[in-house]
């Protein structure tokens, strides 16, 4: 179901598949595109649509934005951003700035709503991890209902998160890795106790030295209302580097400011990359802060938002590594 958004929606048109050699804007990003997908998808204008899905027991809800240069001809990379506790996806949508990010590079922006405005990410948070809501189901249900009613290309669907939000693209790095390319959590880390992927992943996470909420050296912060343990970033950089057999030595990618990305090579697929905000607070880097007087300051140095749009063009799933249903109704 689809509601209004400040623009009417657009009505399905059946659109005829033509086999022809596809180019995408100069500015995108693109792997080869997968064919065959997209017969008979519905034409859809740029712009911001709002959707319903029943889910769990649930009727859930999410954010689309079409970025200019969506066609039916050419399969679209997904990345989907999860609010922090208390959010929305509206909000994680105008924090993050990942409009203009997917309006440049041309990648379909999902910006999921949490039941109780937060999400199950395992060890948090709140009423979701206490009624034990699927989050990770709601996610595959709404992957799967995104490639119903879009140019998707399966291959290349990945996931953000801030805060509580990043908790979530964590465990979904663990649950949901046939679905999902890479993860790159913000301001979180790993809150599920076992994590067994089925296949490994590149992950980059972005993570503020000062930190008043998910501390640096672990533990709970003074005034964080929610309940569970965090792990410290040493510890969080250990098991993503020992999940995927990562070599113990790290290379220094990216230096700007006072930001500082090392990279982890030698894994078994992909890579872990992990980008050190000094002095960061609470915050996505490059983003809209929040509450800066409490949450500590927002980094301007880079843009966590084009920095992982950048890393996740470098990792699509291999098609060895795509969902056998999706593998089996292209042949």
């Amino acid at each position: 179901m689809t509601i209004g958004d400040n623009r009417k929606c657009v009505r399905p048109v059946a659109i005829a598949w033509l086999v022809l050699p596809l180019l995408f804007l100069a500015n995108h990003t693109v792997a080869e595109p997968a064919e065959g997908m997209c017969a008979g998808k519905p034409a859809v204008s740029p712009g911001d649509y709002t959707y319903e899905l029943e889910s769990g027991g649930y009727t859930r809800n999410y954010r689309v934005h079409v970025p200019p240069g969506y066609s039916t001809n050419t399969p679209a990379p997904v990345v989907m951003v999860f609010h922090g506790g208390w959010g929305t996806g509206k909000y994680i949508q105008k924090q993050s700035k990942m409009n203009a990010v997917s309006d440049q590079h041309g990648f379909i922006g999902v910006f999921p709503d949490g039941k109780y405005r937060a999400w199950n990410a395992g060890g948090c948070c709140e009423k979701p991890m206490r009624k034990g809501i699927d989050d990770v189901g709601f996610v595959r249900d709404m992957i799967n209902k995104l490639e119903q009613d879009y140019c998707v290309d399966s291959r290349r669907i990945y996931a953000t998160g801030f805060s509580n939000g990043a908790m979530l693209s964590h465990r979904l790095a663990c649950e949901l890795s046939d679905k999902i390319a890479a993860v790159a959590p913000v301001s979180g880390v790993i809150m599920v106790k076992d994590c067994k992927p089925q296949r490994p992943m590149a992950i980059m996470e972005f993570h503020g030295t000062d930190d008043p909420r998910s501390l640096w050296e672990g533990g709970l912060g003074a005034k964080d209302p929610s309940k569970g343990v965090r792990d410290s970033i040493p510890v969080t950089l250990n098991k993503l580097t020992t999940r995927y057999h990562c070599s113990s030595e790290a290379q220094n990618t990216f230096k700007k400011g006072s930001v500082s990305c090392d990279t982890y090579g030698g894994c078994d697929g992909g890579e872990v990359s992990f980008c050190t905000i000094g002095g960061g607070g609470h915050q996505w880097p490059g983003g809209e802060g929040v509450w800066e007087g409490k949450l500590g300051p927002v980094n301007r140095d880079i843009s966590a938002s084009e920095m992982m749009w950048e890393f996740f063009s470098k990792h699509p799933m291999a098609d060895t590594e795509r969902q056998p249903e999706k593998q089996a109704a292209q042949q």
